[in-house]
């Protein structure tokens, strides 16, 4: 569960980071 949290935001900051 927390992979998963972390595998989210990490793929929703490098999008955002664009």
């Amino acid at each position: 569960m927390l992979i998963a949290f972390g595998f989210v935001e990490l793929a929703g900051i490098r999008s955002r980071r664009s």
